[in-house]
This record gives C-alpha cells, structure tokens and sequence, in this order.
C-alpha cells in the first residue's frame, strides 16, 4: 500500500482509486473489518492478492449478490468468500501465480541496492539478472562487482562484464561512468522476460486451491498472475494440457492428458477465471477470462456474470477476438506489403528499368532458388533483387531474404535491397528503420 501511495504513477493512481471504490461497494458487507489485516501485510505479493480478492467481490456484490467473507469448509478450512444471489451459491478462491519467482528476484534487488548504492567506485550500473541467479549469490555477486569496478578505474565512458559461476551467467552488469568525485549506486534491474516455471508445477499450485472450494456448491477459482501483460499461454498448457505434436496429424497439435479440467478431476471447480491486467497510457485495463469446467458436479448457469462488456469474456469470445485480432493484422500486413510492391515498382518502372513484380497486373519474377522475388529490376547490365517486408513481419522472410541475398552477392552486377513498409505506410531500408525504433549503432 506504502509503494502505491508514494510513487506517482498512472498504474497505481488507478489502483488506489479502485480499492477506494471496491470498499465502498462492499462496506456494508463488513469488508473493513475483514480486509484491515490483510492491507497491512508488508508482503507485495499478498497485497497484490488481496487487492483482486477485494476486487471480486465487488464484482459480485454490484451484480446483486450477497457476500459473505471467509466462510467455513466442511473440512475446517475458510475460502475467501462467498456470493449468493437466488439460486446460486459459490464459493470463490484466489490464487497468485509466479509468486515465488518475483519474491526472489525483489530480494535479490534490494539486496544488490542496498549493497551497491553510495559505494566509493564512480559508476552508475545497470544489473541484468538471469532466471539462474538465486538469493545466496547476492554477496559474491557484490564482491565480483567492486573488485571489477577497482580494477577498471582507468575505463572513462562505459564497460560491460557478466559475472559467471560454473559456467553460467547469473547476471550481465553495464557500468556507466560518473564524476570522479561522485559516489557509485544501482541506475536500474532488468529481470528475464519470460516467467519461466514449470508447467506441472503450475498445475500442483492451482490444484492445491482446489480443496478451498465448497464440495457442494460451485467453486469459482481465480488465477491472478502478478506480472502485467503476460503470456496466457503457460496457463492454458497448466489448464487444458501440454501442445504436443500428434503422430497422426503433425499438421495439427493436439492436448495432452496433464491437465487440470479433464473428466473425473477436480469437479469441484465450476468456472476458472484467469484475471489480468494489461497497461495503458492512463493506467490499466482488466480483462477476466471465465472458463466453464464442463466436468464439474455443480456447474454454473453461463450467465452468472455479466459477458457484454469488454472486462469479462467467455473463452469462447476471447478466442474469437483473437481469430479477428489476426485477421485484421494478415489484412493489414497484404495491403503493406503490395503497397510497398506496387509503389517501389511503378518506381523503377519510371525510371527506365525493366520491372517484373510479384503483384497482380504484373508480369512475375522467375524463381530463384525456390523462392520468387517481390521485384526484380533489370537497367542495361545492371540486376536489382528488391524484398518488400513489413513491420509487422520482420521475422516471416527471414529464410527467404537470406537466400535472395547470397544470390545477389554471387551474381555478377546484381544487388539485393530490403525494404521496410511502416505502419504510416513511409518505406525505409533496414538501416533507417532500426535507427528509427532501436537508435544508431556503432
């Protein structure tokens, strides 16, 4: 609560101005007393939990239910709450994913600032940790870096080293030079981009959860991954099992049988509700995606929430959403890409050379190799290969514009060009367009 009170912020203007609201909605229920406890946890992570609890709730609560907070199991545990509205009851549970992972790499932050800031070597750093760095390197990690900094006092601008043990890199440091009079400190972490635990054990954390839910009422089991923005798909191979390749159909991947929703298994659970948030320039949107477990002994009418707005979506739409978020980007990327072609053709074609171009109206290039050219322009004895990409297709062709490329450099008086087609629809060269989002390299 502290973090999100001082740091001025979009993300957490937002978080605190739904808390506020959330209490409210939920005031008669008794949420003061239920949640004063839990808002003075020094844990982030049980905040960040307590904070989507609180949240559900309220969910609830605005569509005619009636909540009741830590009621008690049959087995002597208390779920988090439940909601009741006529005929329904359920009992809702919370679980926080990656939890582990991100305390980890907050302790081994805090451990390296706090060693490493004010400290008498002149340089700003920038530490990079790897998901192998584990919370009993920090002090060799430290060590390594004062001992480096010494011995580079000469070094006037910037320097990168890693620090290794048994051969693998644990974090990669970049020391920016200061003044010499002024003292050293940490500028900046970057953690690895990917939460990278494992699947099954995904699935044992969110099966755990699963005996806090009511054996005669649904349950409605809410997994809420601490990082913004993540990937949905670790937690759909934890849910509906691991893609694999069939032997059958090698065209077409099929589910394996490691799953939580499966027949038989885990019945108690009506609908999981993967809850994210995902960053925009005011702060934050939250999408809730409801999977009804069709296995479940006590299964819950499809519209015991509300699904016309944007904030909650059957898997059912989200999936459609995607289908057409696809559709719009392929649309999108086929007329970039013969815009390029149509424009850099009529291009040469204007400037008195012979033009064949892989677009409708016009003659086609012959194959090279297997692959057929965008353009191909020929001037006297002069031979031009030209690649027309997108921006949103940068990794597509790669095959493709390598081989066309090494047969440009073989072929006598001919040249390969790649071209770059924007969004604004402004074409540029491979260069121009790196410097543009990336910057100029050396």
């Amino acid at each position: 609560m502290l973090t999100a009170l001082v740091l001025d912020n979009p993300v957490y203007f937002q978080l605190l101005s739904n808390i506020n609201k959330n209490l409210e909605t939920l005031y008669s229920d008794g949420v003061i007393k239920a949640f004063k406890l839990k808002f003075q946890n020094w844990d982030l992570n049980s905040f960040s939990s307590t904070v989507v609890e609180l949240y559900f709730a309220a969910v609830f609560k605005k569509r005619g239910y009636s909540i009741q907070f830590e009621p008690e199991l049959p087995n002597g545990q208390r779920s988090e709450f439940l909601a009741k509205k006529g005929d329904i009851t359920c009992y809702v549970e919370e679980k926080t994913i990656h939890r582990e992972k991100t305390q980890k790499e907050r302790w081994v932050s805090d451990e390296l600032i706090d060693k490493l800031d004010n400290i008498d070597e002149p340089f700003a750093l920038s530490i990079e940790i790897t998901d192998h760095m584990e919370k009993k390197d920090a002090d060799d990690i430290v060590k390594y870096i004062r001992e480096r900094l010494r011995e580079e006092q000469s070094i006037t601008n910037s320097f990168k080293f890693i620090y290794e043990k048994g051969g693998v890199g644990l974090a990669e440091i970049t020391a920016e030079r200061l003044l010499p009079d002024e003292k050293g400190y940490v500028s900046g972490f970057l953690y690895p981009g990917l939460m990278t635990i494992d699947w099954s054990d995904l699935r044992n954390k969110i099966s755990r959860k699963i005996s806090q839910l009511h054996p005669d009422y649904p349950g409605i089991l809410v997994i809420h991954p601490l990082t913004i923005d993540i990937d949905l798909y670790d937690i759909f191979n934890a849910l509906f099992g691991d893609l694999a390749v069939s032997l059958k159909d090698n065209k077409n991947p099929v589910r394996l049988q490691n799953r939580i929703l499966k027949r038989n298994k885990n019945s108690r659970i009506s609908a999981i509700i993967i809850h994210r948030k995902k960053t925009n320039i005011n702060g934050y949107d939250i999408e809730n995606i409801v999977i009804f477990n069709r296995y479940a002994d006590k299964p819950l009418p499809r519209d015991f929430l509300d699904f016309t707005s944007n904030e909650f979506k059957t898997l059912e739409q989200y999936n459609e959403e995607l289908l057409e978020i696809e559709k719009q980007k392929q649309n999108l990327i086929q007329t970039l890409c013969h815009y390029g072609i149509e424009k850099k053709a009529n291009y040469y074609k204007a400037n008195g050379w012979q033009v064949k171009a892989n677009i409708d109206k016009w003659i086609k290039p012959d194959p090279i190799n297997g692959f057929t050219p965008d353009i191909v322009a020929i001037k006297e004895n002069k031979t031009l290969i030209i690649q027309i990409n997108t921006c949103l297709t940068l990794l597509d062709r790669m095959a493709q514009e390598s081989n066309l490329k090494s047969y440009a450099q073989r072929a006598p008086n001919t040249k390969f060009l790649h071209l770059i087609v924007d969004l604004d629809k402004t074409i540029k060269t491979e260069k121009k367009f790196n410097n543009k989002y990336l910057g100029s390299f050396n």
